[in-house]
């Protein structure tokens, strides 16, 4: 079976736990119409992640998977995708606390905990999050490196 995934996904759920679950079934129908079978739900850090995972794995049919993750904004305001095989993702207090963390400590914190991935995201959009924009170019290099990995398309 080929696997095809959406590692960064923002499922932006209405307040409403009724509407939530309603919009979390629209969503596996679009994404089975684009023909994925796997996705990584990272809802923004101050948009309760959690939640939005819950709902989505709630709502996802049998035939696809379904992980956690966060998009997590560091203390320079750069952000980053983490994701994870398990909601333990989510009872790390630091990273579920925007801002408390530096570029740095967040690629050491990932690495050391062995449940936990992470890839530099969204690198040369114009937006102001993006680690070239911030940190530079040497800089987003050097965390590509260290991860190992880094999200090549983006369709914002």
């Amino acid at each position: 079976m080929k696997i095809k995934i959406d590692y960064h996904f923002h499922p932006h759920l209405p307040k409403s736990n009724l509407k939530a679950l309603a919009k979390a079934k629209k969503w596996w129908q679009a994404i089975d119409q684009a023909g994925l079978n796997c996705m990584i739900i990272t809802e923004h850090v101050y948009k309760q992640p959690q939640r939005a995972y819950e709902f989505m794995k709630r709502a996802c049919p049998r035939d696809k998977f379904c992980f956690p993750g966060i998009e997590y904004i560091t203390k320079e305001e750069v952000d980053i995708v983490i994701f994870s095989n398990t909601t333990k993702i989510y009872d790390y207090d630091t990273l579920m606390t925007p801002f408390a963390l530096s570029y740095r400590e967040t690629v050491d914190f990932v690495k050391s905990v062995d449940h936990l991935y992470a890839f530099v995201t969204h690198s040369f959009t114009l937006g102001a999050t993006s680690i070239v924009n911030i940190l530079g170019l040497d800089q987003y290099h050097w965390y590509a490196n260290e991860l190992g990995a880094v999200e090549a398309s983006n369709g914002s």
